[in-house]
Formats: C-alpha cells, structure tokens, sequence
C-alpha cells in the first residue's frame, strides 16, 4: 500500500511539474507572438514616424 501511493504521489506531482512546464513554453510562445506581431510593428511606426513627421 505505502509503495503504490508514493508512486502515485511522485507520478502527479511529475505531471503537474509537466503541466507547469507546458504552461510556461506556451506563455513563451504567446509572448514571442505577441512581440513579433504587435511590438514590432508599433517600434517600425515609431521609426517610420521619427523619420517622416508628417505622419505623426
């Protein structure tokens, strides 16, 4: 009995550990997106802005 519920309790706390990790890459990835598609360009305006005033 002892062997199988420490066995299941390192087995959920692995995969919780995994859930977290997953969570973390995918945070990662959306961050990543998130730069790429929304900073990105505002940074490419604000240069674009700086370098013709008559677009502010």
């Amino acid at each position: 009995k002892e062997d199988t519920d420490f066995l299941t309790t390192s087995f959920s706390i692995r995969r919780n550990m995994n859930v977290e990790q997953a969570n973390m890459s995918l945070l990662k990835t959306l961050r990543t997106i998130y730069t790429d598609v929304f900073e990105t360009p505002i940074t490419l305006i604000k240069c674009m802005a700086k370098y013709h005033p008559h677009l502010n």
